[in-house]
């Protein structure tokens, strides 16, 4: 009788029992997810400011080959003084073969151009023209009206020949020449796919996506 009755005792808890375990494994499980998430959303904000980071200090090593060419290049420096107007065509020819060398030096760079203020002239790797007849004459005003603004621009397309299809770039303009920049401005483009293939040397775009965005909240660069 007795036996019975303790039996009967156990039964009876054993439903409060099985509840206890259950919301222990729960809670336990709940709380291991929650950390793993934790970890992870963690994980993946330290490789984005990797990324980020990487890219960065990508570009800025071009504005800094940049800095040095327009403060160092006789050729450069001889397009915007422009002295001797008989010798305009040399000039051109000179400086034209340094934007070049640049680019040579730099595959990242699709093109660069410089834009002369005392007559309003603007210089590719590829012909001279004047401002008004230039394709991108609206993002060189947009730069002399904000001569502080030394940022990359948001992405935007661009090419520098008028049969070659234009390419997602970023792009950013310098004084010249240093230190007071009053001769005009050096506008250098980047390609946008050269900065995607940094991103895509460090996920694997089979398993990870990646939505990088500049100011404007327009999409820079879009992995999957």
């Amino acid at each position: 009788m007795e036996k019975t009755w303790y039996n009967r005792l156990l039964l009876s808890y054993f439903p409060i029992l099985f509840i206890t375990v259950s919301m222990i494994i729960f809670v336990s499980v709940s709380m291991m997810s929650e950390i793993s998430i934790k970890e992870t959303e963690k994980a993946n904000r330290i490789f984005a400011k990797y990324v980020i980071d990487s890219m960065e200090t990508s570009l800025k090593g071009m504005e800094r080959v940049i800095l040095e060419e327009a403060g160092n290049s006789d050729a450069l420096y001889e397009f915007f003084e422009m002295r001797n107007e008989g010798q305009a065509g040399m000039v051109n020819y000179q400086a034209s073969i340094e934007l070049h060398k640049i680019i040579d030096d730099n595959p990242s760079i699709q093109s660069i151009y410089l834009y002369r203020a005392k007559d309003q002239q603007v210089l590719t790797t590829n012909a001279i023209q004047a401002l008004d007849t230039f394709e991108d004459k609206a993002f060189v005003e947009q730069s002399l009206e904000k001569p502080n603004n030394t940022g990359w621009s948001a992405v935007r397309m661009y090419s520098d020949l008028s049969l070659q299809p234009k390419e997602k770039v970023i792009s950013i303009s310098k004084k010249a020449l240093l230190p007071f920049g009053n001769q005009g401005i050096i506008v250098v483009n980047v390609r946008v796919s050269s900065l995607l293939r940094i991103v895509e040397e460090m996920i694997n775009l089979e398993i990870t996506f990646m939505d990088i965005r500049d100011e404007g909240d327009s999409a820079f660069i879009l992995s999957s």
